[in-house]
């Protein structure tokens, strides 16, 4: 489950209030398609959760099966599962998308088989 509670974000070039009270609430198994014109904060959100450094959270919280990953490193996410991926990727010769997501699955989880 992923709730976002009461999120503000704002730049950090010159502390521009970008964002603010973003509620959202992920049941376990559901999709969601955040829609929206663009400028309208659907990238900005998940920019800031993933901790660009571009974005920073004022204030509010995000959690991951009621835990606080708020404040959590990059690699932390990561090891919760959570990343973010371009809408459009550029292609890497001889990598297909499944080969690089299985490769990080093994990184964390070296003993899985």
């Amino acid at each position: 489950m992923l709730k976002i509670k009461n999120l503000k974000i704002n730049n950090t070039d010159n502390n521009l209030n970008l964002i603010e009270d973003v509620n959202l609430f992920v049941n376990e198994g559901e999709i969601v398609l955040l829609e929206g014109r663009n400028g309208s904060g659907k990238s900005t959100i998940l920019n800031t959760i993933m901790h660009h450094p571009d974005y920073k959270i004022e204030s509010g919280e995000v959690l991951l099966n009621d835990r606080n990953i708020t404040r959590l490193e990059g690699f932390e996410l990561a090891r919760l599962s959570m990343f973010i991926s371009l809408q459009h990727a550029p292609e890497i010769e001889g990598l297909s998308t499944i080969k690089m997501l299985y490769g990080s699955y093994k990184i964390l989880n070296p003993d899985s088989s």
